[in-house]
């Protein structure tokens, strides 16, 4: 049987991120670049993403097909072969 983690809230996250590196460019004396902090909170989701993967698969014996991350009202449609 296949093994998916959803992780769930990934706006929220997203939007946590961004308003972060924004107060720290603020905090630096740099413009504000929201090109640069979406991407920063691109980044940070897929690290998250890295991580809850490298944590399921030090279970013993455990394994994980899939991850991923999703917002509120996104459809997903995972097909299990």
């Amino acid at each position: 049987m296949p093994i998916v983690v959803v992780a769930t809230k990934k706006d929220e996250f997203l939007d946590i991120e961004f308003g972060a590196h924004r107060k720290a460019m603020k905090k630096e004396g740099k413009a504000f670049n929201e090109e640069a902090c979406e991407q920063h909170a691109e980044q940070r989701l897929r690290e998250r993403m890295e991580v809850i993967q490298s944590e399921m698969e030090t279970v013993p014996n455990g394994r994980l097909d899939a991850c991923l991350a999703v917002s509120y009202g996104e459809q997903v449609v995972i097909i299990v072969c």
